[in-house]
């Protein structure tokens, strides 16, 4: 069973404002559907509830990066910590719940000596939830009507607008960190540079 993680600091908005009208910070809501149809002929959007896999995969990759990252932060390793942007560093294992404890490696004498290299694994974690205002989405695009489709995902919620959606866990991040730290400071995230 994972541990669980809440994060209760957002920045999320409900609404946003292009022009002078105020707008609903979800996908175009003549593209959402309550349900997934059978055989889709249109694109649409759909709401992921929590208890979808898409959504708990999402929570427990945040989640479990967000607790590596903080681990690293606090290792005493200047070069670790909560990633400053959405493209992961070349020193960065993303995919694995085991981090590297540079704290505890013991540097080679000038004999040239290998170094040791302790290894240490963390236990599973998950997000309660997304924060506070963010939700995520499935977007379907149909092919020309037919029954070939594409799925993707996004979570909504950056108080930019629409335009600022976040497409990966990995994308998120950044983000999750810096809400984390009271959103002190700049994000580096992506979306919050404009770069989306």
């Amino acid at each position: 069973m994972p541990l669980r993680l809440k994060l209760i600091t957002t920045d999320a908005s409900s609404t946003f404002i292009v022009g002078t009208e105020e707008r609903e910070n979800i996908p175009p809501e003549s593209l959402i559907v309550s349900s997934k149809p059978e055989r889709p002929k249109t694109n649409y959007y759909r709401r992921l509830p929590l208890d979808d896999p898409r959504s708990i995969y999402w929570r427990k990759e945040l989640a479990t990066r967000f607790v590596r990252e903080q681990h690293l932060s606090n290792s005493n390793n200047p070069s670790s910590g909560c990633p400053t942007s959405s493209v992961p560093s070349s020193n960065r294992r993303a995919s694995t719940n085991s981090v590297s404890n540079p704290s505890t490696a013991t540097h080679p004498p000038s004999t040239g000596l290998a170094s040791t290299h302790q290894s240490v694994t963390l236990p599973k974690f998950i997000l309660t939830d997304f924060p506070p205002g963010y939700t995520l989405w499935e977007y379907v695009t149909v092919a020309n009507g037919k029954h070939r489709v594409r799925k993707d995902f996004y979570l909504y919620g950056h108080p930019h607008g629409v335009s600022r959606r976040y497409k990966s866990p990995n994308h998120f991040l950044p983000h999750l960190c810096w809400l984390s730290k009271g959103m002190v400071g700049k994000c580096g995230c992506l979306p919050c540079n404009g770069r989306y």
